[in-house]
């Protein structure tokens, strides 16, 4: 990624200057937002088996993605248990959805549902978070990102692949039509 400022003079920009570019965000997130997933000593993600809410980072493709993953309070190792996946809409992140849907996570935990809800990448052209739903204009193949997060979640968990679910609003609606 090449980013030009002008008329910044010799300085790093930051976001309350007469530049408005916050250079240190912007770096570091570009940062968290790579990985490397072909480097030997890059750990792979550990999936946590313990009942409640977890924040995991999954690199696909070069992307470190964050994931909510919900683990029922009944959920148990044994048993073949449902993926539900679900989409947040395009500008918008898993915390902020997480927060405007409380419910999503009470009946999931009621139904014994392990519940996902991953982050769309930044698009180069918006800087804003959207599914691609498209094979065209995207950042990463979100379709394989999916079905990645699938294989990684079914070989650390009990996954009941007969039982995978999608629902998403806005742009994660239609990135489950794509999916789908």
């Amino acid at each position: 990624e090449f980013v030009t400022l002008t008329d910044g003079g010799h300085a790093w920009p930051e976001a309350n200057d007469n530049v408005g570019f916050d250079t240190s965000r912007e770096v570091l997130e570009f940062f968290l937002r790579h990985c490397r997933c072909d480097v030997a000593e890059a750990a792979p993600v550990e999936i946590p088996s313990a009942p409640g809410q977890h924040e995991i980072r999954f690199c696909d493709q070069g992307y470190s993605r964050l994931v909510r993953l919900q683990i029922p309070a009944g959920y148990n190792p044994a048993v073949a248990a449902p993926l539900a996946f679900v989409f947040h809409g395009g500008k918008q992140t898993v915390a902020e959805f997480s927060a405007q849907h409380p419910g999503l996570f009470t009946n999931a935990n009621a139904e014994s549902l392990l519940l996902v809800l991953p982050q769309a990448t930044l698009h180069p052209g918006t800087r804003e978070t959207l599914w691609g739903d498209r094979p065209f204009d995207t950042v990463v193949d979100d379709v394989s990102f999916v079905t990645n997060l699938v294989e990684h979640l079914a070989a650390t968990s009990n996954v009941d692949r007969l039982r995978v679910y999608a629902a998403g609003f806005s742009n994660g609606g239609e990135f489950c039509n794509w999916l789908a």
